[in-house]
């Protein structure tokens, strides 16, 4: 770039000085003067060299018949003009030069701008992207950390019923690690009653691609545990389901209470004989069947002078006696049939598809048995009795109506003096 302008300068000085020369010597006035001198004049202006070489030519031919009527030497004009001539080809050679070159600097300072904009992009896009692995590294973490320390089960099935994950809880219920788990199939791991009821849960979410909520009662080696699970789709890049995540969570102490509160609602809590909410509800069943024609028998009990009891040796002892009563009685029936406790000292039998014969020779058991059976606390003895009204189940009359029908029976029964059975005619 120093040489290219140190010729440019010394472009300029041949320039002037050719202009003065010309002016001073040649006596050719001001204009031959700048004719002479535009070739290189031209150069400064950075033209191209061919339009330098043209004016150069033309500044020749015009000066030609100047130099004729001045007489002056037209062999040294030539000379010199072509010597200006080459010089301002060269010049201007050179300032095109100049121009390229600098064409060409600004060109590579753009490309470079643009080199370093893209280097600070693709810097500010890396960092981006590290600080978004780094961001997705923690919360992976965090998710894993939760998983581990849940006290609930986690756990990945592929779609080739391949486990790959479970969480530590989950692997405990097994007594192995989760890397003893994770690479077997689920088949492996529970018994096949089990494995086939999971199975269908899994393929539904796999074929609808909707999670799914169920309550299930799974073997576990040496326990069983009540879990509701719920199981979602994890899908691939294309947005098909891949895999199954389930969270089981460990219920068995609620199932375990609701159990105990349905017990509790459905059988008395003294003698563990079904209570009347149960008695009626079987009986609603007895009475739908015998309208598709199998008739049934109810007998409604009342043990005889068991005030006497209570009042002799108070509540306790009466409650010992109900529930020696109640195992007696329970012996005489058979397993389709239910004893319910329905009040104080009244029980019931419904004996499903049992006719009206069939509930007497079932009363006359029930009653010897409790006349021969010694009901004696703390060595005092106590005789007992049972007043039965018996109605059949016919259809004909809903469940409240057939009760009503037994306890008229039964209360005719005591005052015939008790020990007895009394049917109900319609």
């Amino acid at each position: 770039m120093t040489r290219q302008r140190i010729i440019l300068a010394l472009v300029i000085v041949i320039a002037i000085g050719s202009f003065i020369f010309d002016l001073l010597f040649t006596r050719g006035g001001m204009l031959p003067a700048l004719l002479f001198a535009l070739p290189s004049i031209m150069a400064v202006f950075y033209l191209s060299p061919r339009t330098v070489a043209l004016v150069a030519a033309a500044t020749l031919l015009l000066r030609l018949p100047r130099l004729a009527m001045l007489g002056g030497p037209v062999r040294t004009e030539v000379s010199y003009v072509l010597a200006l001539a080459i010089i301002g080809f060269l010049s201007a050679m050179v300032a095109d030069r100049m121009k390229s070159q600098a064409a060409i600097n600004e060109e590579r300072g753009r490309l470079m701008a643009r080199l370093r904009q893209a280097n600070e992009d693709l810097e500010h896009e890396v960092s981006e992207r590290r600080a978004e692995g780094e961001a997705l590294r923690a919360s992976e973490e965090r998710y894993r950390a939760l998983a581990e320390t849940a006290r609930d089960m986690i756990f990945i099935v592929g779609r080739d019923g391949t486990m790959e994950y479970v969480n530590t809880f989950a692997a405990e219920q097994f007594q192995v690690r989760p890397e003893e788990i994770i690479g077997k199939r689920r088949e492996a791991l529970f018994p096949p009653e089990v494995s086939t009821r999971q199975e269908q849960g899994l393929q539904e979410v796999f074929r609808t691609g909707k999670p799914i909520y169920r309550e299930t009662c799974t073997a576990f080696p040496g326990h069983a545990l009540w879990l509701d699970t719920w199981l979602a789709p994890l899908r691939d890049a294309a947005g098909e389901v891949a895999a199954v995540m389930g969270i089981s969570r460990d219920i068995t102490q609620r199932k375990q209470y609701e159990q105990q509160l349905a017990y509790q609602a459905s059988h008395d809590s003294l003698t563990d004989l079904f209570n009347r909410r149960s008695l009626e509800a079987a009986m609603d069943t007895a009475v739908a069947r015998a309208r598709r024609g199998v008739s049934s028998t109810v007998l409604l009990l009342d043990v005889d002078d068991f005030k006497a009891v209570n009042d002799a040796r108070g509540h306790v002892v009466g409650d010992r006696v109900l529930i020696s009563l109640a195992s007696l009685l329970q012996k005489e029936l058979r397993f389709e049939d239910l004893l319910a406790r329905v009040g104080g000292d009244e029980f019931a039998v419904l004996l499903m598809g049992a006719n009206s014969l069939q509930g007497e020779l079932v009363a006359a058991r029930m009653c010897r048995a409790v006349k021969e059976f010694d009901f004696s606390v703390d060595g005092l003895g106590f005789a007992l009795g049972l007043s039965i009204g018996m109605a059949v189940i016919d259809g004909s009359q809903d469940t409240a109506t057939v009760l009503a029908q037994a306890d008229a029976a039964m209360y005719i029964a005591k005052q015939q003096g008790g020990s007895r059975t009394v049917l109900h005619e319609a």
